[in-house]
């Protein structure tokens, strides 16, 4: 099964909307509980950002019938203890795996990887970087995610140039890479941009 980057788009997109609708609601009961003059920060932190993510693209690729490996989230398969999953090419906050007959225990040292995902909510670029490259190193052709935040549209900018020069040095030529950023300066939507080596 083939999943588009228009359907990664989706899922992400989804998470966003919840995050602040959620958000809307809680200001409400706020301003219903306290009056209009009481004003609370309510926050989509970063934490919750990253595991709102993993829990969507965990569930969706069950649905799908991908095996999932997903870092501390519900879902993962426990599988994904052998040594070839702890190389760094092989490594990734989420990843879908086709496993054709779904025989999880003759699975063979290749990865048949249909998504790999970094999400990196630290507003830090040598972090988003250091990510983004795993992503790039890896030799499966496959869609490739990095999701990560941004305060100002100059760092959008500065994430953006970064991630193209990496794209240009991809280990992968027939791979897609999507760069969701999470803009509040954007009024609080994630932001994606494509790219094909």
């Amino acid at each position: 099964m083939n999943i588009s980057v228009n359907d990664i788009i989706g899922i992400i997109d989804q998470v966003g909307f919840d995050a602040n609708k959620r958000k809307k609601v809680l200001r409400e009961l706020y301003i219903d509980r306290f009056g209009e003059d009481f004003n609370v920060p309510i926050k989509w932190y970063r934490k919750r950002k990253n595991a709102d993510i993993k829990d969507a693209l965990t569930l969706e690729g069950i649905k799908r019938g991908f095996s999932v490996r997903a870092e501390k989230t519900m879902g993962a398969l426990p599988e994904y203890c052998g040594s070839e999953d702890q190389e760094e090419c092989n490594r990734f906050d989420l990843s879908w795996e086709n496993m054709g007959d779904k025989n999880y225990k003759e699975r063979t040292s290749k990865k048949n990887f249909v998504l790999l995902v970094e999400i990196e909510m630290e507003a830090d670029l040598v972090e988003i970087g250091r990510d983004f490259k795993k992503l790039v190193k890896n030799k499966n052709d496959c869609t490739k995610v990095m999701i990560c935040q941004s305060k100002t549209v100059g760092e959008i900018e500065n994430i953006k140039a970064d991630i193209e020069k990496a794209v240009t040095s991809s280990a992968s030529k027939q791979s897609v890479y999507l760069l969701s950023i999470w803009s509040w300066e954007h009024g609080g939507k994630f932001l994606h941009f494509q790219y094909k080596p």
